[in-house]
């Protein structure tokens, strides 16, 4: 048996079956024969187009038409279970809501009946309550004020004895410290004694060798001044180098003189004065210098420490300017002196 194969030339872009066979690498045998056609392939490809979107138009017009039938049918299918779901829902809920009316209904005359229990219950335990507190409390109160009668009266007997032991512990602290007060100023009068005798030996002492220094030792110093009974002077003093102590004396109705401030003084009278009585007088020499000042013709009265020749005071100068000399003995109370007059 020969099968036959028709080869479409114009398929090929070849004129003759023996190139179109070698083009096709197509070979001849004993069981297979080829055979040429020559046919158009735009009319056998317009032709199979044509076919296909006939087949396919009649395709998608089924499909379209499946498609409705069975949107509809499931659309009526999806609304016939809405309503049941609907229904089976209204019914459930219905059904529910009475439910759950009856079971809150039962649950508040439950909660009503449990609360007036409760609360009958709990007036019964507040009452029984306050029956034992008040009863509690009036033990409580009778026993904390029979402690507090117990404690204020242990308090008070530990308070008694506290004190009797404070007065007596008070009284032997005083004696104590009496005696040992008197022990203190006795032994400090005795070490008091033994320091004065031991300072006052030394002082001795001290004075001595200060006497004997005394005697060598050579005062630079214009202005040293010597108390009294300081030293003894047991050989020559010289004080030729040495200026006396002087000063002025300050114009008044009662002319002042403090001789340790000055041995030698001055004073210019601005009227006529009183002289009053030196104070710090010591046995020595004084001198006074009286200037008339003013319209001169000023007088002194004198102070009756002051003695005079046949117990008559001097006569000043008149003269504005003209300078008395008064040179006066101390004897430590009275000056006893004598004028230069009108010295210039």
């Amino acid at each position: 048996m020969v099968t036959r194969v028709p080869i479409y030339l114009g398929g090929t872009g070849e004129s003759t079956q023996a190139s179109a066979q070698a083009a096709l690498g197509l070979h001849s045998s004993n069981s297979v024969a080829f055979t040429s056609v020559v046919v158009n392939s735009v009319n056998v490809l317009a032709n199979d187009g044509a076919t296909l979107l006939t087949a396919r138009s009649n395709d998608w017009n089924t499909y379209s038409t499946l498609a409705a039938n069975d949107g509809a049918t499931l659309l009526t299918a999806r609304s016939n279970d809405w309503n049941t779901y609907s229904t089976l829902a209204a019914n459930d809920g219905a059904t529910l809501l009475t439910a759950r009316g009856n079971d809150y209904t039962t649950y508040l005359n439950a909660q009503a009946n449990d609360g007036a229990t409760l609360l009958t219950a709990r007036s019964n335990d507040w009452n029984t309550y306050s029956t034992l507190a008040a009863n509690d409390g009036a033990t409580l109160l009778t026993a904390r004020g029979n402690d507090y009668t117990t404690y204020l009266a242990a308090l008070s007997n530990d308070y008694a004895t506290y004190l009797n032991a404070q007065a007596n512990d008070g009284a032997t602290l005083l004696t104590a410290r009496g005696n040992d007060y008197t022990t203190y100023l006795a032994a400090l009068s005795n070490d008091g004694a033994t320091l004065l005798t031991a300072r006052g030996n030394d002082y001795t002492t001290y004075l001595a060798a200060l006497s004997n220094d005394f005697s060598s030792y050579t005062y630079l110093n214009s202005n040293i001044s010597f108390s009294a009974n300081l030293a003894t002077f047991n050989t020559n003093v010289s004080f030729a180098k040495a200026n006396i102590l002087q000063q002025t004396l300050t114009d008044a109705a009662t002319i002042s003189w403090d001789t340790s401030l000055g041995q030698i003084a001055t004073v210019t009278l601005g009227a006529s004065r009183t002289m009053g009585a030196p104070t710090n007088l010591r046995v020595g020499t004084y001198i006074l210098h009286v200037i008339q000042g003013g319209t001169g013709s000023y007088t002194i009265t004198w102070n009756g420490v002051f003695k005079w020749t046949a117990a008559v005071a001097p006569t000043l100068s008149t003269v504005v300017g003209r300078r008395d000399v008064f040179s006066f003995i101390s004897d430590g109370t009275n000056l006893y002196g004598a004028m230069i007059p009108d010295v210039r």
